[in-house]
């Protein structure tokens, strides 16, 4: 065990495991508050103390001076050079007045400083950097950082959508750039924000924070890609946001606890609040008014028929068999989705096909249509049945094809 120096008037050893290959230590000088922070290579007790340079820090440690010693860390020999390294960089200890120490060690390999990335991303996190706004066409063709492994275009394109909402007003979103990083300014922070305002019609701006040069260069490309995970870190108490099934069911909510329609105004304006986009409301609105007309035929003694699902689409089967016959063609259609071109595409591809095997070309179409919802079904009674019919009419006619819309029913009885 080493003989205490007189000169050493506190100590603090930590706790030594079984094994161990070397150790931090660290000199305080009780006076002073100057410190020499080291590693040694060996056990403690082997008659080590320090290997300090500094003449002043020798002559006390020899004289009449006061001094703290402990040991911060036991370890492997390569991860203390590390650890040595990261204080003594970290506080620059060279030019430290508060520091012995004249170089800052020989890592054998070096760590990502946590407490300055921490640090710098506390002070981004409280703007205590310049913000301005900057052309929206500027800032995206600037070198990025591209923290998360893939782009969500669906978060890009929400933000499109708020942005004109709001008719290009863009106060709420922000980037983060480290100016001439590597002889470039680098966007960190705020990719999406930027893809997703150049994505809209009327934003044509965006706040940007701008972390100076001399900030940031003594950061190496680790810790500029941590700084980047950092400030897109998972919550310390996380939230999941709402989505648009949530939205549905707080629709459905208003409808079957206060009778408000899904389509009324206030609904609209209830998903804005919620964080919506308009379009995304619209959406939202569409999607709850087919749950909304369920429930009603429900009510009403009746259950809706979806011909997609167990047993419908069984008995749509049959029904698409019994209408076809060497001359009879059929389709089934939603009225949410009626293609004319894809129709005529099918007719032509059947019957071309046909041509080629030396068989007769069908002459009679039958187009079956689905009907997810009572707006579907009104729409297409009143406008579009006979504008799809008048149009499939002009080219199925002169050869000789007759074209004709069957309605599937929505409803059956729940009695069976």
């Amino acid at each position: 065990m080493n003989v205490i120096p007189k000169t050493i008037v506190e100590t603090d050893f930590g706790d030594a495991p079984a094994n161990y290959e070397g150790y931090l230590y660290r000199f305080t000088n009780v006076d002073t508050n100057q410190m020499y922070v080291g590693i040694h290579k060996g056990k403690f007790g082997d008659g080590y103390w320090n290997s300090a340079t500094d003449k002043d820090m020798q002559k006390e440690l020899a004289g009449d001076g006061k001094f703290k010693y402990e040991i911060l860390e036991y370890g492997d020999y390569t991860t203390m050079t590390a650890r040595e390294y990261e204080i003594l960089k970290t506080e620059d200890a060279p030019n430290n007045p508060l520091y012995y120490n004249k170089t800052v060690g020989a890592p054998k390999f070096t760590t990502v400083n946590l407490e300055l990335v921490l640090a710098l991303k506390e002070k981004i996190r409280n703007e205590g950097f310049p913000i301005a706004k900057e052309l929206i066409e500027i800032v995206v063709d600037m070198m990025r950082l591209q923290v998360r492994s893939e782009d969500m275009s669906e978060h890009q394109t929400e933000i499109a959508q708020k942005v004109d909402d709001a008719l290009g007003n863009t106060d709420g979103y922000m980037t983060v750039v480290l100016e001439n990083r590597n002889g470039a300014d680098l966007r960190i922070d705020g990719n999406h924000s930027v893809y997703g305002i150049a994505k809209s019609k009327h934003g044509k701006e965006i706040n940007v924070l701008r972390v100076p040069e001399n900030v940031h260069k003594g950061l190496n490309d680790a810790e500029v890609q941590l700084l980047g995970n950092l400030l897109n870190a998972k919550p310390e108490r996380p939230t999941v946001p709402l989505d648009s099934d949530d939205a549905l069911k707080q629709l459905i909510k208003n409808f079957t606890d206060l009778g408000t329609p899904v389509t009324d105004a206030s609904n609209k304006a209830l998903l804005i609040a919620m964080g919506f986009s308009t379009k995304k409301s619209n959406a939202i609105i569409k999607k709850a008014k087919v749950e909304q007309d369920t429930l009603i035929a429900a009510m009403g003694g009746k259950i809706k028929i979806d011909w997609d699902a167990s047993p419908f689409d069984t008995r749509l089967e049959s029904i698409l068999e019994d209408a076809k016959d060497a001359n009879t063609m059929v389709l089934t259609v939603s009225s949410g989705m009626v293609h004319v071109s894809r129709i005529l595409n099918e007719i032509y591809q059947t019957n071309t096909g046909r041509e080629q095997l030396k068989q007769k070309v069908k002459k009679e179409i039958k187009i079956f249509v689905k009907h997810p919802s009572e707006a579907y079904y009104n729409n297409w009674k009143d406008k579009q049945e006979q504008a799809d019919t008048k149009f499939l009419k002009y080219f199925a006619k002169p050869l000789g094809i007759t074209v004709r819309f069957i309605d599937l029913p929505m409803y059956e009885s729940d009695i069976m």
